[in-house]
């Protein structure tokens, strides 16, 4: 299995006059962890997922390499496209995961395995099932629910067995009982995978009393912002 560390990762967006940062001092993700962020709309989750997932380049980094089957990736080197990396090993669910209207369910659901190369129909419908997708392969996509399309994201984000299911607000779109299966069966996937899951929530009674470790993105001065470990008595 894979994993992966940082140590003293930053990332600078600006924004004409206007300049934010974002440290993540240390972090990992390892076989089996469970771990969720939380933090105010705004400040930085997103931009901590996205260097996590490997969809955008930190700006400088002590350490962040990839350890897998003996062999260990330098991520902090250069500004390499790590796609082919991203395919293979990365589940990511956006907030508001974007599907292809040209394609129909099937390809949409399925495109995960496609980039991967590990097609598999019966691990898709599987998903489906457990997800109250049953009946949506027939259904147009442009016809699907906010909550079955973002459902349907969450199949093709892990249809293809990644080491590591990162999720960005999963279940924002979702009502409680949904959001509650959702939740279940990504983590029943992760376990059966031994795969690292990673979520950003607002929902704390949600993740509650399922072994997350709990961390939040917290603002030390206007502009400047820190990953870290949540106080236990945050969470």
């Amino acid at each position: 299995m894979a994993e992966l560390i940082g140590r003293q990762i930053q990332r600078i967006l600006k924004d004409g006059q206007r300049r934010f940062r974002l440290d993540i001092p240390a972090f990992e993700l390892r076989p089996g962890d469970r771990k969720v962020i939380f933090g105010r709309t705004g400040s930085g989750k997103t931009t901590a997922m996205d260097i996590l997932a490997l969809a955008c380049h930190p700006d400088t980094a002590a350490r962040f390499e990839l350890r897998m089957g003996g062999r260990s990736t330098d991520l902090a080197r250069g500004r390499r496209d790590h796609a082919p990396l991203r395919a293979k090993l990365f589940g990511y669910v956006l907030q508001s995961s974007p599907l292809f209207p040209f394609l129909t369910f099937e390809e949409n659901a399925s495109l995960g395995q496609r980039l991967a190369g590990r097609r598999d129909s019966g691990v898709i419908a599987d998903l489906c099932q457990r997800l109250g997708l049953d009946a949506a392969p027939r259904t147009r996509v442009s016809d699907l629910s906010i909550g079955q399309r973002q459902r349907l994201a969450v199949v093709r984000a892990i249809a293809h067995r990644p080491s590591f299911i990162l999720c960005d607000e999963p279940t924002a779109s979702l009502d409680p009982d949904t959001a509650r299966i959702l939740l279940r069966t990504v983590l029943d996937v992760a376990d059966e995978l031994g795969a690292a899951l990673l979520i950003i929530s607002h929902d704390r009674d949600l993740t509650r009393g399922h072994d997350f470790e709990y961390f939040e993105v917290v603002e030390w001065q206007p502009g400047h912002a820190m990953l870290r470990p949540q106080e236990r008595d945050a969470a």
